[in-house]
């Protein structure tokens, strides 16, 4: 049986060619068609994922706890308190404060150019399509997602990403200590402020 095709296209003896679908003049069905990213990439065992740019981004987070030794968190609320007692709106200002923050912006920045050569370095390496580097501006994505990506290429490579998530915690766990400490020295001062009702 033939099954009805369009006109000058030949009729098919494949029910499953019916209406509507294109006749095979040379063409893979679309189960044989390769996906946009390609067959899966062969494990290379002899690429080396370990770049000193990788390492440089995982020990970012301990860089990022040592901007608080510029800032002396007492004294900056100490100034807010006096400024809310002045009734101002304005922001207390603290120099440490300030280079704190172009510390921080410069690690981000740098995390992110540290990143393009950490990618350029894996393509070189022979590592098939590493993690795509602007995924740094999300700093986290960038480090799980490279390590995902080089571990199913070379079966290796996941160390910086526990360094950078451990380091991380202990950054975290370190500041709130920090600034747990200063706010509980500086709570008494607001609670003799604050009027009895």
């Amino acid at each position: 049986m033939t099954f009805p095709s369009y006109p000058g296209q030949p009729g098919s003896d494949d029910p499953r060619q019916g209406l509507g679908q294109q006749p095979a003049y040379g063409q893979q069905p679309w189960a044989g068609q390769p996906n946009s990213y390609g067959p899966p990439a062969p494990q290379r065992t002899d690429a080396d994922p370990s770049t000193p740019y990788m390492w440089a981004i995982a020990v970012t987070p301990l860089l990022s706890l040592l901007t608080l030794a510029f800032v002396d968190i007492s004294s900056y609320l100490d100034e807010s308190l006096r400024l809310a007692e002045a009734g101002s709106t304005a922001a207390p200002s603290s120099p440490g404060m300030l280079l704190a923050q172009l510390v921080s912006w410069g690690l981000y920045a740098l995390t992110v150019v540290l990143a393009f050569f950490d990618w350029r370095a894996l393509k070189r390496r022979g590592v098939d399509r590493p993690f795509a580097w602007p995924w740094a501006f999300l700093s986290v994505v960038y480090v799980i997602g490279r390590a995902v990506v080089v571990k199913r290429r070379t079966g290796r490579g996941v160390a910086p990403m526990v360094v950078y998530l451990v380091l991380s915690v202990v950054s975290v766990v370190v500041s709130v200590i920090i600034v747990g400490a200063a706010l509980a020295e500086f709570l008494p001062q607001v609670a003799e402020l604050t009027p009895a009702p």
